[in-house]
Order: C-alpha cells, then sequence, then structure tokens
C-alpha cells in the first residue's frame, strides 16, 4: 500500500544500506549490506574498474570488493560508488572508501577492503530506491538470455 516492493534498493544520506526482501501492506524487511548473502556490483568513481562487493562477516564498518584486476592503480581513500549494473541502485551512490589493498604475487587480482561510508549502528531513517524502467530491464534481459 505505501508503493515499497521486492528487489527495490534501500539507501540513507552517506550511502547504500541493502535491498527490500519482503513487504507487507505498511513494511518492509530489508537485507542489509551486513548480510553474507548481498552483493552488488561497485566501482571505482575515479576510473570505472568495477568487481563485486560483498560482506565478509568480521566487521559491521567494512566490506570486501573482489574481481578487480592487478594491473589497477588502487590507493587507500580511493572512492567506491555503484556501478549501475544492477537493478538496485543507479549509478554513482556513495559505497565508501577504500581502506587497505593487498595484492599476492600468485593472484591476478587484488583484495580490497572497503570501508564503508554508512554507519550500521546509528542507522535511522533509509530512502526506498524505485527504479521506474525496471521491467522494461527485466524484459530486455530475458529477450537476451535466450
Amino acid at each position: 500500500l505505501q508503493g515499497v516492493g521486492k528487489q527495490m534498493g534501500v539507501i540513507n544520506p552517506n550511502g547504500i544500506v541493502g535491498q527490500v526482501v519482503h513487504v507487507t501492506d505498511n513494511y518492509a524487511a530489508v537485507m542489509s549490506v551486513l548480510s553474507k548473502d548481498f552483493k552488488i556490483s561497485a566501482k571505482f568513481k575515479k576510473n570505472q574498474f568495477f568487481g563485486n562487493l560483498h560482506w565478509d562477516g568480521l566487521n559491521s564498518t567494512t566490506a570486501i570488493l573482489e574481481d578487480i584486476p592487478k594491473h589497477v592503480p588502487v590507493k587507500v581513500g580511493d572512492t567506491i560508488v555503484t556501478s549501475g549494473f544492477s537493478q538496485l541502485f543507479p549509478r554513482n551512490i556513495m559505497v565508501g572508501k577504500v581502506k587497505s589493498v593487498n595484492m599476492e604475487a600468485d593472484k591476478n587480482f587484488l583484495d580490497i577492503t572497503v570501508s564503508l561510508s554508512t554507519n550500521f549502528g546509528s542507522l535511522n531513517y533509509v530512502y526506498v530506491v524505485d527504479n521506474i524502467k525496471k521491467e522494461e530491464i527485466q524484459t530486455l534481459d530475458s529477450l537476451v538470455k535466450k
């Protein structure tokens, strides 16, 4: 009744929060970024390289950005934003900043820890993102997959 539906993104003024997973007439349940089941495509604001962001379950202030090749120049403090490749969030919604970068010689990808911009310990109000072109995108995706 309130216009909120499943698979809608949830943000606050500081960045991403999660996604709506269940709704009733007047309430919604949200899967937080701090769920091991939550994954999102995220990119570097400065150079547009993108990877997959997920929470590792260890710290409520950080997440892991994977699939960034070793040749990509990464510095502590680089800004990470949404890529816009998912139907949950438009591109360039704040995710966080690079906290640390680990480059292992035997791996082709970097291990990147991101400090999340959303403080989940003091989360109060959120906004639900309604992608008004979601059905059109889903229709196109289904045609491409055939």
